[in-house]
């Protein structure tokens, strides 16, 4: 595809308010569906250069992520290193073999987009290496964290705090239980007022399409809804707060 054609131009625009609209599904359906746009502009024509050219991506794309998960789990030079490495040798075999050999050797074809790829690959590595790249956490993150936060901010008011830990351990294996197995009240409760259901529960309802609209626009909110509770609770109990020191 000509991106100077008006297909080109068609596609474009039709790509961008595919994308504007699945945003009201999530950030996950905004990803998939660029991708897919992607893939068709990649493999417009169906030629078999684009075919390889979208395996090496995808090769390369996996030693991205197979790098990524060791270096999250250990800084290690030598990962970093040989991932480098393998980015750097597909650019240079691809774009610059035919300049380093003056002509001698030429490849087949050369894939769209590589150098920016390559850079951008690199350039993700090194911020996973250095610790700079942060994943932003799940809304059930949020929600547990805010959840869980609230019953240990009793200690800016209490020094009888023995039984908050039992007391939170006993809701989350609360929440480890299917909710249809408790009654109307006993979901509602786990749904709205202490909503744990919705940190384990509302995912597989979801996936299974057994959940229904305005539960799903509160699992959106609940993690909003809790995360500034617990946000005004501690900018509450901090004001409060006095120590003594030596």
């Amino acid at each position: 595809m000509n991106v100077q054609s008006l297909t080109f131009l068609v596609f474009l625009t039709g790509t961008v308010c595919l994308c504007r609209m699945a945003g009201r599904w999530g950030r996950q359906w905004q990803i998939t569906l660029l991708l897919a746009a992607s893939l068709i502009f990649y493999l417009w024509g169906g030629t078999s250069d684009a075919l390889w050219g979208c395996g090496l991506l995808a090769c390369s794309a996996m030693v991205t992520l197979l790098a990524a998960n060791a270096l999250r789990k250990k800084r290690s030079r030598s990962v970093l290193a040989a991932a480098a490495c393998w980015h750097l040798a597909v650019l240079m075999l691809f774009k610059y073999t035919g300049f380093l050999s003056g002509g001698a050797v030429r490849v087949p074809f050369v894939p769209m987009g590589i150098s920016f790829f390559t850079f951008q690959q690199l350039w993700y590595l090194h911020e996973v290496y250095t610790g700079a790249f942060a994943e932003v956490p799940p809304a059930a993150d949020y929600l547990t964290y805010s959840l869980f936060l609230l019953p240990h901010l009793l200690v800016f008011w209490t020094t009888a705090t023995n039984g908050i830990a039992d007391l939170t351990a006993a809701v989350w294996d609360f929440n480890n239980m299917p909710q249809l197995i408790y009654g109307k009240w006993m979901q509602r409760i786990g749904t709205f007022l202490l909503p744990v259901f919705v940190i384990t529960n509302f995912p597989g309802l979801f996936l299974m399409g057994e959940l229904s609209a305005p539960m799903a626009v509160w699992g959106v909110a609940a993690p909003v809804v809790f995360f500034l509770i617990a946000r005004a609770v501690w900018n509450q109990a901090v004001k409060n707060y006095t120590s003594a020191s030596t």
